[in-house]
C-alpha cells in the first residue's frame, strides 16, 4: 500500500519517500527533506545539478532563503520506479527559467521528477 500525502485540497498515494518529501516542502524543512534522499542523490533545478545529502540540504536552504513559495500538489503518477508529480507554485519566485530577474507572484504549474532506488529512497529529483 502507498503512503498518502494529504493537505486541505488534496490527497495522493506516493511512495513513502515522496510523501516525505512533500510533507517537509509544506513544512520548509530541510533537515526532513533530506531524509528522503540516497546519500549519492542528485538534484537537478534551475540548470544546476547537487550530488548529496550536504549539497542537497545546501540547495533548498538556498532555494527557501531565495524565493517565497508554496507547492501544491495537483496530481501524480508512478511507473515502476519514476514518480511524476504536477504541481502549482504560487508565491515570489522568477517569472521564467531564466538569467531574467523578473519576479511573478501569479501561480504557475511545474511537473517534478523524481527515480527511486532499490533501497526506495530518491536518487535523481528534477524540477
Amino acid at each position: 500500500m502507498q503512503p498518502t500525502y494529504t493537505s486541505k485540497t488534496i490527497s495522493l498515494k506516493a511512495p513513502k519517500p515522496v510523501a516525505l518529501y512533500l510533507a517537509a516542502e509544506k513544512a520548509k524543512d530541510a533537515d526532513m527533506l533530506v531524509l528522503c534522499f540516497a546519500d549519492d542523490a542528485r538534484v537537478h533545478d534551475e540548470s544546476r545539478d547537487y550530488h548529496g545529502i550536504d549539497a542537497i540540504k545546501a540547495w533548498k536552504k538556498e532555494t527557501e532563503a531565495k524565493y517565497r513559495y508554496v507547492m501544491e500538489p495537483l496530481d501524480a503518477s508512478v511507473s515502476e520506479n519514476i514518480v511524476k508529480l504536477r504541481a502549482r507554485l504560487t508565491g515570489d519566485f522568477p517569472a521564467a527559467r531564466s538569467s531574467s530577474i523578473t519576479r511573478s507572484r501569479s501561480p504557475t504549474t511545474r511537473s517534478l521528477h523524481w527515480r527511486l532506488n532499490e533501497g526506495n529512497k530518491l536518487s535523481i529529483f528534477c524540477r
